[in-house]
């Protein structure tokens, strides 16, 4: 069965990375080894440097990696755009680029809390606003009240909001994806080894809102990909959340 990720972060050409201790990847051969082993097909990727920039030459610099990195491994991945609202000028501008130039269709992930910004201020709307006019899908890593914010002012843009939540959040959460059309969540984080987590995200939102993330290269594939596998649901609806997903998601 095909598996198409939707939340890869990739290594700075200088191998920056996150900062967990255990993390060893800290190059593009590395992550494909991995995405090799774990038979994931294809992926968006988006860069570590651009996720943690504190300036807008870090931000361009990492989406010029992505790009280098679509070049490197024709068809493997497909490429996302990350900006810091906190530059707001040059984020405009370089949405414009990642778009018309590249052909990006993805912003984000979105990461306010590594970005020094919210997921709701000012800056942070007139980029989610942009992005939607120029067509971008949103990848945005924020909480529930937020993300309903969001979903209320932006009704017609396409969201995916990344990681399930834990117990107590994460029902709110899929009932949020299920409210309208263009909405989804990716399964990629820590919560996907709670029992019965998943098997509420499809009662509640359904297999076609759900999209297979790893969260490369801070977690590992294995525990999601076997959650998946292990669900009581047809092996089509399988496919959904494997791969179907994100691929009709890209193609509209």
């Amino acid at each position: 069965m095909k598996i198409y990720d939707s939340h890869i972060h990739i290594p700075g050409s200088g191998g920056e990375t996150f900062h967990e201790a255990g993390n060893r990847v800290r190059s593009m051969e590395e992550l494909v080894g991995i995405l090799d082993d774990c038979g994931i097909d294809r992926g968006v990727i988006f860069s570590t440097v651009s996720t943690l920039s504190k300036s807008p030459a870090e931000f361009i610099r990492g989406n010029r990696e992505v790009l280098d990195a679509l070049a490197r491994y024709p068809g493997r991945f497909w490429g996302a755009c990350t900006v810091n609202p906190l530059f707001l000028k040059e984020s405009l501008e370089e949405l414009e680029v990642c778009m018309q130039e590249f052909g990006f269709h993805w912003l984000g992930e979105m990461c306010p809390y590594l970005g020094g910004y919210s997921a709701t201020s000012c800056e942070m709307l007139k980029v989610i606003e942009a992005a939607s006019d120029l067509g971008y899908i949103v990848h945005l890593h924020c909480n529930n009240d937020e993300a309903e914010r969001i979903v209320r002012d932006f009704p017609d843009t396409r969201f995916v909001f990344a990681h399930l939540q834990g117990f107590g959040e994460c029902e709110r959460r899929y009932r949020i994806v299920a409210s309208r059309e263009g909405l989804f969540v990716d399964i990629s984080g820590s919560e996907i080894v709670r029992h019965g987590i998943l098997e509420l995200a499809v009662e509640v939102a359904g297999t076609d809102r759900l999209l297979f993330g790893s969260d490369l290269i801070i977690d590992n594939p294995v525990p999601t990909i076997a959650r998946i596998e292990k669900l009581d649901i047809s092996r089509r609806e399988k496919e959904s959340i494997f791969w179907r997903n994100l691929a009709d998601l890209l193609e509209k």
